[in-house]
This record gives C-alpha cells, sequence and structure tokens, in this order.
C-alpha cells in the first residue's frame, strides 16, 4: 500500500495468489528487467548506501551474487540478544574464509543481489526445498562464478520467544540438509573448484559436527562430575567454554562498537541458547533422513508481525 503512493514509472507493486516464497520470488524474475536483482524479507531493511555497496561489487565480472551482512533489527530481550551475538559470530569469523574463496554459501533471503541473466540462466528458484536461498547460492556456485559478502548491512527481525525460535530453526535446518542432499554431487565432480574442496564439505562439517560434539562434551562433563572424575572432563569442558568466549569475543571486536553490549550475553549464548540451537539441528537432521523423503516439508510463519524499531 506504502508503494502504491509513488509515480508508476518508480516502483511496479505486484500482486498473485499465495503460493510460497518461492513462486513469489520468480513472479518477481518475470518482470525485472535490471541487470542486477535484489532479493530482500519483508520482516527485513536495507541501511543507507547498502545497495551501491552490493550493486559496486558487480564491477567484478566474476562475481554472481552478493550477500549482505545481517543484523538483528530490534534486541529487546535476552533471546534477541543471544540471536545478535550468534549472528555477529557467523558473520565475522564463520563466513570470513568462505569469502576469501569466493565462495559464501548462503545468500540471506534477508539481503542479497544478483546477476539476473545468472538467475535465469539457473532457472530461478526451485521449490524442491524450503530453504530456496541456500539452494539458488548452491546453484549459482556450481556456475563457477564467485559469490561474497561485502558491508551493505540489512537490518532483519527476529524472533522473541522460544516457540518462535524453533518454528524458524527447525525450518531453516531441515532445508539445509535438503539442499546439502541436493547438491551432494558436489563432492564427486571436480570442475566445481573450491565450492568441492572448500565451500560444500566444510559447511556440512560446520553444519552438523559442532552440535553433536558439543552434546558430547556436555555428556562426557556430567558424567565425569557423577563419577568423581573431575580432572579427566571438567577441566576440558572450562577449556572448552574458555575458548567459545574468547572466539565470541574476537567477533564482537571484527564487529564495531555497535555490537559491544551483546557481548554480556556470551554465557547464557555459550551454555544454555547454543544448546537449544544445537538439539533442534540435531532433531532436523533426523527428521529429514528419516522421514524428509516420505513427508512434505514447508514454510512456517512466526506469530507476530515484525515491527521497524
Amino acid at each position: 500500500k506504502y508503494l502504491r503512493r509513488f509515480r508508476a514509472d518508480q516502483f511496479l507493486v505486484l500482486t498473485k495468489p499465495n503460493g510460497g516464497k518461492t513462486s513469489a520470488l520468480n513472479y518477481g524474475l518475470c518482470f525485472a528487467t535490471g541487470e542486477i536483482i535484489v532479493v530482500l524479507d519483508a520482516d527485513s531493511i536495507l541501511s543507507r548506501n547498502s545497495l551501491k555497496e552490493l550493486a559496486r561489487q558487480f564491477l567484478d565480472p566474476s562475481v554472481v551474487a552478493v550477500a549482505s551482512k545481517v543484523k538483528n533489527l530490534r534486541t529487546t530481550n535476552t533471546l534477541q540478544n543471544c540471536i545478535a551475538l550468534e549472528t555477529v559470530l557467523g558473520t565475522n569469523l564463520l563466513r570470513g574464509p568462505f569469502n576469501v574463496f569466493g565462495v559464501i554459501m548462503i545468500i540471506p533471503g534477508a539481503g542479497g543481489a544478483f546477476r539476473r541473466k545468472l538467475l535465469l540462466q539457473s532457472g530461478g528458484y526451485d521449490n524442491d526445498t524450503i530453504t530456496e536461498d541456500f539452494d539458488i547460492t548452491l546453484k549459482l556456485l556450481k556456475s563457477s562464478g564467485r559469490v561474497i559478502m561485502v558491508d551493505a548491512i540489512t537490518y532483519s527481525d527476529m524472533p522473541d520467544n522460544l516457540k518462535d525460535l524453533h518454528k524458524q530453526r527447525r525450518r531453516w535446518n531441515r532445508g539445509n540438509v535438503q539442499t546439502l542432499l541436493k547438491h551432494r554431487n558436489v563432492l564427486s565432480n571436480g570442475r566445481y573448484g573450491m565450492l568441492q574442496s572448500f565451500g560444500y564439505p566444510m559447511l556440512s562439517m560446520a553444519f552438523w559436527f559442532p552440535a553433536f560434539l558439543d552434546f558430547l562434551i556436555i555428556g562426557y562433563t556430567i558424567y565425569a562430575i557423577l563419577a568423581g572424575l573431575w580432572a579427566y572432563f571438567v577441566l576440558p569442558f572450562v577449556v572448552y567454554v574458555l575458548w567459545q568466549i574468547v572466539l565470541t569475543a574476537i567477533a564482537v571486536v571484527l564487529d564495531g562498537k555497535d555490537s559491544g553490549k551483546v557481548l554480556l550475553y556470551s554465557p547464557l549464548a555459550i551454555i544454555g541458547y547454543k544448546q537449544i540451537l544445537n538439539f533442534i539441528i540435531i532433531k532436523s537432521v533426523f527428521s529429514v533422513l528419516l522421514f524428509g523423503r516420505k513427508k512434505k516439508l514447508k514454510w512456517e510463519t512466526t506469530e507476530e508481525i515484525p515491527k521497524a524499531a
């Protein structure tokens, strides 16, 4: 309704019957005429100059897509601060090596830019996974182009309660498993370059291995306490937690002064919040592997309509 106030030559507002996000993206792609396509979720806001920063990267002909850096729109409670800390850690540490090699594995639905020609050549967005952003990124990486991340900030609304967090992460994780399985042929084809030798295997390991390792360490620690074997497992557990805090602090420093306050939530993020996420990951992995081929997965929405703060 807001965009309809502008002149028709400034904006084209399209509507269609609800068919899911993939259908909406493909519908919009049919009408797009520009060389560069920017995709933005309904609950996300681009910061000033982000469009210019995203578009500028395409001066490099090897770049096929560009990811923005996603930050939380609101941090009004403990859960949202833990999510903000998780986002800072993922953006500044975990994705750094992927960016160096030009194999950023996921262009977030919250904000990313693509070459329209390559989107069309790839067949657009597929509807056989529920993480269409991950799927389209892998399709573009298979074209031998580079996918990078830049300091173009997108503010996105995040869940403010555990029920909505569970819905969001269950969908993300199930979709991630679907997409990794769909593109597993990457591992057996050398023509995919850094995607085959680094991007795909590293992301696959980073997705499931830390979750299982985390519960293994906690389980052994509880066993050590009950068995009186403190020296064997409690000390390694303390070292593990301290290492997580150090990594988090480094990520916050790299992110800049605006993220400093979320560091106060690192103890809760490491012991508590992280285990909730890891439980959802493990549950999702088994759900797709055991039932995913028989049960159609679908989008799940949160109850709250996001508000700009």
